[in-house]
């Protein structure tokens, strides 16, 4: 067996979680501190080209699970935003997969839970129909099904009113000094981009703008 293939030292990195394995005087491979001590990498061990390219594909699936775990805890993700930033990485579609497990094993990605928190935060920030949260959600990767079951723990059918009230008393507040006819303009304007009905906002209108409102019908 050539001496080339012989692991001659092995340095850890000061500013990464990596060590640097030499074979000869040359860089062999780097790896987690992990991999290391599970391969039983040392001096004098010989590393052929087989056990190199292990060690690499285990090293891969390691960087892949940092990066996830690194950005499923900066915010709440979905298990799609999470493949989709992997991907952008460069990760396999296996490998992703190793990823999300690791985060799903140790309760850093639940997306039936990211729906239901998503729900009531976005709901205190911007009171809005059960559509337009619905619609929130699938963008973000939520399945149909995760979607209706968080909006069905937000919204007793008794609700959509009440949101849709709180969301046009909210916009009037910024829009009063204007014209009657341009508050009225901009607050079914409003609460049509947040997913409300017609029937809905007419009766919105009338409540909150009685008078002009009912003359105009």
């Amino acid at each position: 067996m050539s001496d080339s293939l012989i692991i001659t030292r092995i340095l850890k990195r000061r500013r990464k979680p990596l060590c640097i394995v030499f074979v000869g005087d040359e860089i062999g491979l780097e790896c987690s501190m992990d991999l290391v001590l599970e391969f039983k990498l040392g001096r004098g061990v010989i590393l052929t080209d087989e056990l190199k390219n292990t060690i690499l594909a285990r090293q891969r699936i390691v960087d892949a699970k940092q990066r996830a775990l690194a950005f499923a805890t900066y915010k709440p993700r979905t298990e799609v935003q999470v493949r989709r930033k992997l991907q952008e990485i460069g990760f396999s579609p296996w490998e992703q997969d190793q990823a999300i497990q690791f985060l799903k094993e140790f309760k850093y990605l639940d997306d039936a839970e990211f729906a239901r928190m998503f729900v009531g935060d976005f709901l205190l920030r911007k009171p809005s129909s059960a559509s337009r949260i619905k619609m929130e959600l699938r963008r973000r990767g939520i399945s149909e099904v995760l979607a209706q079951e968080a909006i069905e723990c937000h919204f007793p059918k008794d609700t959509t009113t009440e949101l849709a009230l709180k969301a046009a008393e909210k916009k009037l507040r910024s829009v009063k000094h204007k014209p009657f006819e341009k508050q009225k303009t901009a607050l079914i304007g409003y609460l049509q981009r947040q997913g409300f009905s017609w029937e809905i906002i007419k009766n919105i209108l009338s409540e909150l703008l009685p008078k002009e409102s009912s003359t105009d019908e």
